[in-house]
């Protein structure tokens, strides 16, 4: 019966070690799959449908543009057609964001950057607009990034988006 009865207790004692474990494992999850969500809601939209209304794709194109931000920059890029200075695509990305532009039409094209504070959308008469309550700095390079097709080769790049080489 001694024997019994302390295997009893051993079990009980086993059972609330593992019920704190259990219960940490399961806030931890909840947690990180929360993070993921908001993280891929974040990440999703870095294009925003209001103001790429007209944007240009080319989706017989398998190129790209990869624009990542630092920690401490958030920015506004336009992709722009030095021939007919239109805007091919706006992209709005936050600190430490990545984002990968796909399908950017053929042509010579400027990246024109914005740096701000508190992104904001508007819609007025059917037109929207996206732009930054605070700019900082407002920089056009003089880098032209060549997307023209050369026989089966089409050129893709990659940019670091950082304001403390804009200053």
């Amino acid at each position: 019966m001694i024997k019994k009865s302390n295997q009893l207790t051993i079990k009980k004692i086993k059972a609330l070690l593992l019920l704190p474990f259990l219960c940490g494992i399961l806030a931890f999850n909840s947690v990180t799959i929360g993070n993921e969500i908001v993280n891929n809601n974040t990440l999703s939209d870095p294009e925003p449908t209001c103001i790429n209304k007209q944007s240009k794709y080319d989706k017989g194109l398998d190129n790209y543009l990869k624009i990542k931000t630092n920690d401490l920059t958030e920015a506004i890029i336009y992709i722009v057609n030095i021939k007919t200075s239109e805007t091919i695509r706006t992209i709005h990305l936050k600190p430490s964001q990545f984002h990968k532009v796909k399908n950017i039409p053929e042509g010579n094209h400027r990246v024109d950057v914005i740096y701000g504070t508190n992104y904001t959308e508007t819609s007025e008469n059917g037109s929207c607009k996206g732009y930054f309550k605070n700019v900082l700095v407002q920089k056009k390079p003089k880098t032209t990034l060549n997307f023209e097709k050369v026989q089966n080769y089409v050129p893709s790049y990659s940019l670091l988006i950082d304001i403390q080489e804009a200053l």
